[in-house]
Protein backbone atom coordinates (compact mmCIF):
# COMPACT_ATOMS: atom_id res chain seq x y z
CA UNK A 1 0.00 0.00 0.00
CA UNK A 2 1.64 3.50 -1.29
CA UNK A 3 2.65 5.43 2.19
CA UNK A 4 1.52 3.33 4.24
CA UNK A 5 3.13 4.76 7.65
CA UNK A 6 1.84 2.83 10.48
CA UNK A 7 -0.83 0.12 11.45
CA UNK A 8 -2.95 -1.60 13.93
CA UNK A 9 -5.20 -4.83 13.81
CA UNK A 10 -8.64 -5.79 14.87
CA UNK A 11 -9.98 -9.51 14.18
CA UNK A 12 -10.29 -10.20 11.06
CA UNK A 13 -8.70 -6.42 9.54
CA UNK A 14 -5.96 -4.31 9.55
CA UNK A 15 -5.87 -0.59 9.60
CA UNK A 16 -3.10 1.59 7.52
CA UNK A 17 -2.08 5.20 8.39
CA UNK A 18 -1.34 6.54 4.60
CA UNK A 19 -0.71 10.23 4.79
CA UNK A 20 -2.98 12.55 2.75
CA UNK A 21 -4.32 8.99 1.67
CA UNK A 22 -6.24 8.67 4.80
CA UNK A 23 -7.13 6.00 6.64
CA UNK A 24 -7.41 2.05 4.67
CA UNK A 25 -8.93 -0.53 6.22
CA UNK A 26 -7.23 -4.16 4.51
CA UNK A 27 -9.72 -7.17 5.10
CA UNK A 28 -7.90 -10.41 6.37
CA UNK A 29 -10.79 -13.41 6.68
CA UNK A 30 -8.54 -15.06 4.66
CA UNK A 31 -4.97 -13.89 5.93
CA UNK A 32 -2.98 -15.46 2.38
CA UNK A 33 -5.21 -13.24 0.42
CA UNK A 34 -5.78 -9.66 1.62
CA UNK A 35 -8.21 -7.62 0.19
CA UNK A 36 -8.41 -3.76 0.02
CA UNK A 37 -11.63 -2.26 2.08
CA UNK A 38 -12.76 0.87 2.77
CA UNK A 39 -11.22 4.20 2.57
CA UNK A 40 -11.40 6.81 5.52
CA UNK A 41 -10.75 10.46 4.74
CA UNK A 42 -8.35 11.99 6.82
CA UNK A 43 -5.67 14.57 5.67
CA UNK A 44 -2.52 13.51 6.33
CA UNK A 45 -2.73 10.40 8.70
CA UNK A 46 0.55 9.48 10.20
CA UNK A 47 0.51 7.07 12.69
CA UNK A 48 -2.28 4.57 14.10
CA UNK A 49 -3.63 2.67 17.08
CA UNK A 50 -6.14 0.15 17.96
CA UNK A 51 -7.49 0.56 21.88
CA UNK A 52 -10.12 -1.31 22.75
CA UNK A 53 -13.35 -1.12 20.31
CA UNK A 54 -11.31 2.84 19.47
CA UNK A 55 -9.48 3.99 16.64
CA UNK A 56 -6.92 6.40 17.50
CA UNK A 57 -4.99 8.66 14.58
CA UNK A 58 -2.22 11.24 14.99
CA UNK A 59 -3.30 13.67 11.63
CA UNK A 60 -0.31 16.36 11.51
CA UNK A 61 -3.91 18.55 10.39
CA UNK A 62 -6.40 17.47 12.45
CA UNK A 63 -4.50 16.22 15.21
CA UNK A 64 -5.82 12.82 17.01
CA UNK A 65 -8.82 11.56 15.61
CA UNK A 66 -11.30 8.80 17.68
CA UNK A 67 -13.12 6.33 15.46
CA UNK A 68 -15.51 3.81 16.37
CA UNK A 69 -14.60 0.18 15.37
CA UNK A 70 -18.46 -1.07 16.11
CA UNK A 71 -18.21 -2.02 12.54
CA UNK A 72 -14.11 -2.30 12.07
CA UNK A 73 -14.71 -2.48 8.23
CA UNK A 74 -15.81 1.18 8.14
CA UNK A 75 -14.29 3.01 10.97
CA UNK A 76 -16.61 5.64 12.28
CA UNK A 77 -15.67 8.84 13.03
CA UNK A 78 -16.22 10.08 16.47
CA UNK A 79 -14.55 13.04 18.00
CA UNK A 80 -10.87 14.61 17.54
CA UNK A 81 -8.74 17.49 19.14
CA UNK A 82 -6.21 19.30 18.23
CA UNK A 83 -3.21 18.46 18.15
CA UNK A 84 -0.39 20.39 16.32
CA UNK A 85 1.35 18.37 14.32
CA UNK A 86 0.47 15.49 15.62
CA UNK A 87 2.80 12.09 14.15
CA UNK A 88 2.31 9.51 16.72
CA UNK A 89 -0.10 7.85 19.07
CA UNK A 90 -0.59 5.40 22.04
CA UNK A 91 -2.45 4.22 24.42
CA UNK A 92 -3.43 2.67 28.37
CA UNK A 93 -5.97 3.07 31.11
CA UNK A 94 -8.34 5.35 29.82
CA UNK A 95 -5.76 7.68 28.34
CA UNK A 96 -3.65 8.34 24.71
CA UNK A 97 -0.41 9.73 24.70
CA UNK A 98 0.30 12.05 20.95
CA UNK A 99 3.36 13.19 19.80
CA UNK A 100 3.16 16.30 18.04
CA UNK A 101 5.32 19.44 17.06
CA UNK A 102 4.78 20.96 20.76
CA UNK A 103 6.00 17.80 22.67
CA UNK A 104 3.79 15.21 24.25
CA UNK A 105 0.20 15.51 24.76
CA UNK A 106 -1.94 13.37 26.91
CA UNK A 107 -5.51 12.72 26.51
CA UNK A 108 -8.42 11.77 28.67
CA UNK A 109 -10.27 9.44 26.96
CA UNK A 110 -13.30 8.67 29.40
CA UNK A 111 -15.49 9.58 27.53
CA UNK A 112 -13.97 9.30 23.84
CA UNK A 113 -17.10 11.48 22.17
CA UNK A 114 -15.23 13.86 23.98
CA UNK A 115 -11.33 13.78 24.43
CA UNK A 116 -10.31 15.99 27.26
CA UNK A 117 -6.72 17.37 26.71
CA UNK A 118 -4.89 17.02 30.07
CA UNK A 119 -1.36 18.06 29.26
CA UNK A 120 1.37 18.99 27.17
CA UNK A 121 5.15 17.83 27.99
CA UNK A 122 7.17 20.45 26.03
CA UNK A 123 10.01 18.49 23.78
CA UNK A 124 11.28 17.11 20.65
CA UNK A 125 9.65 13.85 21.24
CA UNK A 126 9.92 11.27 18.18
CA UNK A 127 7.37 8.51 20.49
CA UNK A 128 5.96 8.14 23.85
CA UNK A 129 4.03 5.56 25.17
CA UNK A 130 1.88 4.84 28.55
CA UNK A 131 3.21 2.63 31.44
CA UNK A 132 0.54 0.67 33.31
CA UNK A 133 0.92 3.04 36.31
CA UNK A 134 -0.11 5.20 34.22
CA UNK A 135 3.25 7.62 33.39
CA UNK A 136 4.04 8.86 30.05
CA UNK A 137 7.72 7.64 28.70
CA UNK A 138 8.82 9.53 26.07
CA UNK A 139 11.57 8.65 23.33
CA UNK A 140 13.80 12.19 22.76
CA UNK A 141 16.24 13.41 21.17
CA UNK A 142 18.87 13.18 24.14
CA UNK A 143 16.85 10.75 26.70
CA UNK A 144 14.29 8.44 28.07
CA UNK A 145 12.72 10.45 29.69
CA UNK A 146 9.95 9.89 32.26
CA UNK A 147 6.57 12.02 33.23
CA UNK A 148 3.56 11.91 36.02
CA UNK A 149 0.58 13.50 33.82
CA UNK A 150 -0.79 14.48 37.34
CA UNK A 151 2.06 16.34 38.68
CA UNK A 152 4.38 19.11 37.27
CA UNK A 153 4.29 19.05 33.19
CA UNK A 154 7.42 21.24 33.08
CA UNK A 155 10.05 19.02 33.94
CA UNK A 156 9.80 14.88 33.71
CA UNK A 157 10.57 12.67 37.06
CA UNK A 158 14.03 11.34 35.86
CA UNK A 159 15.32 10.35 32.61
CA UNK A 160 17.97 8.25 31.56
CA UNK A 161 20.53 9.08 28.98
CA UNK A 162 20.16 7.84 25.40
CA UNK A 163 21.30 9.93 22.35
CA UNK A 164 19.25 10.06 18.95
CA UNK A 165 16.59 7.99 20.65
CA UNK A 166 13.80 7.77 17.53
CA UNK A 167 11.56 5.09 18.60
CA UNK A 168 10.22 2.94 21.45
CA UNK A 169 8.38 0.11 22.20
CA UNK A 170 6.25 -0.72 25.41
CA UNK A 171 5.57 -3.83 27.02
CA UNK A 172 4.07 -3.60 30.53
CA UNK A 173 6.68 -1.85 32.81
CA UNK A 174 9.36 -2.86 30.41
CA UNK A 175 10.30 -0.36 27.20
CA UNK A 176 12.49 -0.81 24.32
CA UNK A 177 13.91 1.89 22.46
CA UNK A 178 15.95 2.61 19.54
CA UNK A 179 19.35 5.67 19.50
CA UNK A 180 22.28 5.82 17.92
CA UNK A 181 23.72 3.65 20.58
CA UNK A 182 21.57 0.37 19.53
CA UNK A 183 18.86 -1.03 21.10
CA UNK A 184 17.92 -0.35 24.89
CA UNK A 185 15.72 -2.05 27.34
CA UNK A 186 14.84 -0.64 30.67
CA UNK A 187 11.97 -0.73 33.09
CA UNK A 188 10.12 2.21 34.67
CA UNK A 189 8.71 1.00 38.20
CA UNK A 190 9.03 2.79 41.52
CA UNK A 191 7.95 5.99 41.28
CA UNK A 192 8.13 6.19 37.33
CA UNK A 193 12.47 6.15 37.18
CA UNK A 194 13.69 3.73 34.52
CA UNK A 195 16.42 1.48 34.99
CA UNK A 196 18.83 0.05 32.05
CA UNK A 197 18.68 -3.54 31.96
CA UNK A 198 20.33 -3.97 28.25
CA UNK A 199 21.75 -2.89 25.67
CA UNK A 200 22.69 -4.39 22.71
CA UNK A 201 24.33 -2.73 19.28
CA UNK A 202 21.78 -3.02 16.09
Amino acid sequence: VADARSGARAPGVAFLACGTGGVRVVDLADPRAPERGATVPSPDARSIARFGDLLLVADAVAGLRIFDLGDPAVPRPLAEIAVEGARAVAAGGSRAVVVGTRGVSVVDLGDPAHPVLLATFAGDAAAAALTPDGYVVAATRTDIAVFDPDGLPSRPIDSLAMPGARAMGLDGETAYAVGTRGLDCFRVRVLGRPVLVARAAV
